[in-house]
C-alpha cells in the first residue's frame, strides 16, 4: 500500500480485496493478507538493514534536541527505506510568535540523527 496511509486504511484495503476474492471465487474459503508499506523484495537482500529506534526514543530525541519545543500532541512515524519519516503534531495555541514551519526547520537543524529521513510539523 501507499507508505503514507494509516494502518487502518491499509487494513480496510485488505478487507475489501479479501471480500472481493471470497465473493467472486466460491472455491476460496479463507484469505490471509499482509499489508506492507514498501516493497520487501527491494530490501530483503540489504545487509545494512538496522533496527531503527521506536516511538519513545524518537520522541525523547526530538525533545532533547529542543527542550522548549511546544507540547507534542501526536507523532506519526513512517519506517521507510531504513529511515524514519516523522510527522509531529503540536497545538497551535502553544505557538508563541513562531510558525510550524519554523519549528520544523529548527528541529531538523538541531536533530542530526542518522535515522531521520524527513520531519514535518503540523499545528492543530
Amino acid at each position: 500500500v501507499d507508505s503514507t496511509i494509516s494502518v487502518s486504511e491499509g487494513h480496510q484495503i485488505g478487507e475489501w480485496a479479501a471480500q472481493k476474492l471470497l465473493s467472486q471465487h466460491r472455491f476460496i474459503n479463507d484469505v490471509i493478507y499482509h499489508i506492507d508499506a514498501e516493497d520487501d523484495h527491494e530490501h530483503r537482500h540489504q545487509s545494512n538493514t538496522a533496527l531503527l529506534p521506536l516511538r519513545n526514543e524518537v520522541t525523547a530525541s526530538l525533545i532533547d534536541s529542543w527542550p522548549t519545543i511546544p507540547t507534542i500532541e501526536h507523532i506519526t512515524l513512517h519506517y521507510l527505506n531504513n529511515k524514519i519519516n516523522v510527522e509531529l503534531f503540536i497545538n497551535s495555541d502553544n505557538l508563541t510568535g513562531t510558525s510550524a514551519y519554523q519549528i520544523e526547520q529548527e528541529l531538523i537543524k538541531r536533530n542530526q540523527q542518522l535515522w531521520l529521513g524527513s520531519l514535518r510539523v503540523w499545528a492543530n
